[in-house]
């Protein structure tokens, strides 16, 4: 099951804010990005959990038992970004998303009210 808020019991690193969106698998998590202060772009992090604190994903692996929480937890953040932004295309070719405009200003307030 992927979330997208810390139960009451996680804890969230500050090397991991200012992110838009969050999703939360077992072990894996995923945050998404603006790539900088006034480019929409959508970029991600790996973050991961242990005994209830998320952290950046710095560590060199991890069991493969965790294959299928690191899978879900990106495609779950992939079909979100399908769902909620807009293409990056430049030249017709497209290069990933950009957040919507409307959506960006209100994330990061909603982010710091539930984390």
């Amino acid at each position: 099951m992927i979330r997208e808020k810390l139960s009451m019991y996680e804890t969230l690193s500050p090397d991991i804010k200012p992110f838009e969106k969050i999703f939360l698998g077992g072990i894996a998590g995923v945050v998404l990005r603006k790539r900088g202060k006034n480019d929409s772009y959508v970029c991600f992090s790996i973050i991961t959990e242990d005994d209830g604190h998320w952290f950046p994903c710095t560590n060199n692996g991890s069991s493969s038992f965790w294959f299928d929480d690191y899978i879900n937890v990106l495609q779950y953040a992939m079909r979100w970004c399908k769902n909620n932004c807009v293409p990056h295309i430049i030249r017709g070719i497209q290069y990933g998303w950009s957040f919507k405009k409307e959506s960006t200003d209100i994330t990061l307030e909603k982010n710091e009210k539930n984390i």
